[in-house]
């Protein structure tokens, strides 16, 4: 990977090349690949006008933002300590999976600190923290 600072005048002819304003790009990235197509990824600052146009734009081609974290990689967590807290509300591995809908070997992870899906963990923790679940502790 290569990186060029200089004093602008790369960055401005760059912009003029590929049809961009300046003043509104944040930076630009090339990626080229062996057997690939270049593919340029340019990060620019939008006017909230132009958010709502390119908002529109994407659900016209039915694209969805990436969001910011992303909850289908896998995660550690082992800087909460889950079990004592699953302890303290006196429930064991079968009765939260069954009012959460996570499997006991899936909470067992989180609770050993294993690799588990972030998604998971947000379940699990809204849980704890009473929010919304598939059913409810009084059950």
């Amino acid at each position: 990977m290569a990186t060029i600072n200089g004093d602008g005048d790369f960055g401005v002819g760059l912009c003029k090349a590929l049809n961009l304003d300046p003043k509104k790009t944040r930076d630009i990235t090339i990626t080229c690949k062996i057997d690939k197509p270049v593919m340029v990824f340019v990060s620019q600052y939008l006017q909230d006008t132009e958010v709502e146009g390119l908002t529109n734009l994407m659900k016209k081609y039915h694209l969805e933002e990436e969001p910011l974290i992303n909850t289908k990689t896998l995660h550690k967590c082992d800087n909460i300590a889950w079990k004592p807290i699953r302890e303290r509300f006196h429930l064991s591995l079968r009765n939260v999976a069954k009012m959460t809908g996570l499997s006991i070997s899936t909470i067992s992870r989180i609770e050993h600190g294993k690799e588990c899906y972030l998604s998971n963990v947000i379940k699990l923790s809204d849980f704890y923290n009473g929010k919304k679940t598939d059913s409810n502790i009084n059950k």
